[in-house]
């Protein structure tokens, strides 16, 4: 799927099948980027963007580029679906003052940064350190 193809299925969905009221104050919509972009390993296929502007989803086009390449259009089609209605998600939440879903990603991403680290100190025993500051990053994440 190249890029213009891939703008219009977003915007054909979200004009199609998204409820008005959920694009509430999303007053920037819906942004397709042609870059990727990366977090560690993993690669972010979008991402809900507050700024002093207003607020926004972005899709990053590259990102899909690099995981669904081959893929058939199907595949592409229910990847953005999901992507833009887990960046909604956020948005909701932050208008409501509710973030669950974010904290659960970051308690995620310390988890998952754990289990590097318990492997890396595994080798080196100068990784404790690190080890018990995400536990306690942990803990308090569990407790919000």
């Amino acid at each position: 799927m190249d890029l213009e193809q891939f703008t219009d299925f977003a915007d054909s969905f979200v004009n199609d099948e998204v409820p008005p009221a959920l694009l509430h104050d999303l007053n920037l919509g819906i942004v397709v980027l042609p870059e990727e972009k990366e977090e560690g390993e993993f690669y972010i296929m979008g991402e809900y963007i507050t700024e002093e502007l207003g607020n926004y989803v972005a899709l990053y086009y590259g990102s899909f580029v690099k995981t669904l390449s081959g893929e058939p259009r199907e595949v592409w089609e229910e990847d953005i679906k999901e992507t833009i209605k887990h960046e909604l998600q956020h948005h909701l939440e932050a208008l409501a003052g509710d973030e669950k879903l974010a904290r659960k990603e970051t308690e995620e991403e310390l988890e998952s940064l754990q289990m590097r680290e318990e492997s890396k100190s595994k080798c080196s025993p100068r990784v404790g350190y690190s080890n018990k500051l995400l536990n306690l990053l942990l803990r308090i994440f569990k407790k919000e």
